[in-house]
């Protein structure tokens, strides 16, 4: 894609590799609304023009790593960057993360790891975005749920005013520090926060519905975990979580066209059954046909 500024990083425009994820991102959604138009030949193009562009995507990441030398991801074509923060939206919202060399993302995001546990380190002086949230959807994604909720922790620790529900651009350390906070509160951080939050509960992938990817232990603890009247592609869905010493229990409801696959990450079940009928077990996920409730041994 042609250089521009809209990932707000750059002080000039740059061959930022964001544009082209959600230039990716929008060839296939294309592809996607032209079959549900109808639109065949359309639909082709598009998924003809999503391959091109996927294949070029992918050399020239791994052109510009090797490059670089770094042996990670780089945020930009030209400018020698890492910024897992800014390739993160490949994962969320755009969905494209195959295009992402595997091979450098242990890195890439090892190295988004070591930042932010250097950000909540008690010593730490000085600034960073919130924007750091859009890790969340990556760590998620990529099953490094240790570094997700690392992140979820100074993510809550950094609201300012302290406790208050909202982030501020900028966060300082110390908090006091008579320097630029940007907007607050900044509700573009705000739904990145909101969104990430709704994915590690509940998330859409095509005909499937993914419960708990990202979930801590804690979230079933007390009352376990309740979303009323959620908005999902298969209609509003109530759903209620409830765990004991053995067993957990989970209800689910669904006024749209129900998915014809759930999965839930569960570790430690033994056994699973949903409606009556046991589901599959594999390492820490159940898979099973749509339900009304699922009992959890475990």
């Amino acid at each position: 894609m042609p250089p521009s500024l809209s990932h707000e990083g750059y002080g000039e425009p740059s061959y930022s590799y964001w544009d082209d994820f959600f230039a990716l991102g929008a060839f296939r959604g294309c592809a996607f609304l032209a079959d549900a138009a109808g639109e065949r030949e359309i639909a082709a193009q598009a998924r003809a023009k999503a391959k091109e562009f996927a294949e070029d995507l992918a050399h020239s990441l791994r052109m510009t790593s090797e490059l670089m030398g770094k042996g990670m991801i780089a945020g930009s074509a030209d400018r020698e960057d890492v910024d897992p923060t800014s390739t993160s939206i490949a994962f969320e919202p755009c969905r494209v993360e195959d295009v992402l060399p595997t091979e450098l993302l242990a890195a890439t995001y090892d190295l988004c790891a070591a930042q932010i546990k250097s950000l909540g380190a008690p010593d730490f002086a000085g600034s960073f975005t919130p924007y750091v949230v859009r890790n969340l959807n990556a760590f998620v994604s990529l099953g490094r749920l240790e570094d997700a909720f690392g992140l979820l922790e100074l993510l809550l620790s950094c609201r300012r005013p302290e406790n208050w529900r909202h982030w501020a651009e900028v966060v300082w350390s110390p908090p006091r520090a008579p320097q630029y906070i940007g907007d607050m509160p900044h509700t573009w951080v705000g739904a990145e926060f909101v969104t990430a939050i709704r994915g590690m509960l509940l998330r859409e992938n095509g005909d499937a519905l993914e419960l708990f990817r990202g979930a801590p232990d804690h979230w079933w603890d007390g009352e376990g975990i309740t979303l009323r009247d959620l908005p999902t592609a298969f209609g509003v869905v109530d759903l209620r979580a409830c765990r004991t010493k053995s067993r957990a229990t989970i209800e689910l409801a669904s006024a749209g066209p129900p998915p014809k696959r759930v999965t839930i990450r569960f570790p430690g079940a033994k056994r699973a059954c949903a409606d009556g009928q046991s589901c599959i077990i594999d390492g820490d996920v159940i898979s099973s046909a749509n339900f009304s409730r699922m009992v959890i041994d475990y």
